[in-house]
């Protein structure tokens, strides 16, 4: 939870980051509200924080068994749906280093950010609004020159057993030792996309202050309506975790159904 958000009015207290990992965070958000609701879709699907942390760690152990360990570079190009939060929460289980991709990059920035981060793997839909982005995965796969394994989820994602999982380990408690565990790229208007490097205590810190300054409480609900693989998308899904809140997922903009929506779920 996040540290020193009641302190005496007029006075501020510094924020932090409590937990030492995001997956830490899953794992003690679904001990204090676990029938809690998480998230919740368009077509009003939802997961409750238990249901979060089981569905991520039976996923984690799918992703395993193909071959994802802690350290593999794993890039994932993915709408603002509840898988997607699965996988985040999925890959942080293994420690893995994450590359999201927002869902407008094609063949060019995928092949750059790919090549650059020497990506193992990349999670794609099949056809997502009218744009076929296995293909498109599996053109960038043939043009690189180290392997990479596609992994297309029209079906869902993968799962395994996650009793195979081995204990999760926890990042160092020396300031500035934090490893790297995500790359988010953020585009420009010139040249390549650039990535920035994240730890799970980067990620956590700016969740931190958010839940402090937005004055973020439990009864709140988060309108998760841009790419979740945008550095946003993080940043709520970690505050939510944090107080025990709502994000409600919308994968592509409606301006009658998603405003119904939204206002259904008091966003």
């Amino acid at each position: 939870m996040p540290e020193g958000i009641d302190g005496p009015p007029g006075q501020r207290v510094p924020v932090r980051f409590a937990e030492r990992t995001v997956w830490e965070l899953v794992a003690r958000r679904a001990a204090d509200t676990p029938d809690g609701v998480m998230a919740i879709d368009e077509q009003r699907r939802s997961l409750t924080f238990a249901h979060y942390q089981e569905r991520c760690e039976q996923v984690a152990a799918g992703l395993q068994a193909l071959g994802v360990t802690a350290e593999t570079h794993v890039a994932w190009q993915l709408p603002t749906c509840l898988d997607a939060l699965v996988l985040f929460g999925a890959l942080a289980r293994l420690q893995a280093v994450q590359i999201p991709l927002v869902p407008l990059y094609r063949d060019r920035e995928m092949s750059f950010v790919l090549g650059q981060t020497e990506a193992s793997f990349v999670v794609v839909p099949g056809t997502w609004r009218g744009y076929n982005y296995a293909a498109m995965a599996q053109r960038v796969a043939g043009s690189l020159t180290s392997p990479l394994t596609t992994v297309i989820i029209d079906h869902g994602l993968p799962e395994g057993d996650p009793a195979s999982l081995a204990g999760a380990a926890l990042s160092s408690t020396q300031r500035g030792q934090d490893p790297v565990r995500w790359i988010y790229y953020t585009s420009g208007s010139t040249s390549d996309p650039k990535g920035v490097l994240h730890s799970d205590g980067t990620l956590g810190t700016v969740a931190a202050i958010l839940v402090d300054r937005l004055r973020m409480r439990g009864a709140d609900r988060i309108a998760m309506v841009f790419p979740f693989a945008h550095i946003g998308g993080s940043n709520l899904l970690l505050s939510a975790l944090m107080v025990g809140c709502r994000c409600i997922c919308v994968e592509s903009f409606d301006p009658p159904a998603t405003v119904d929506f939204l206002a259904e779920e008091g966003a």
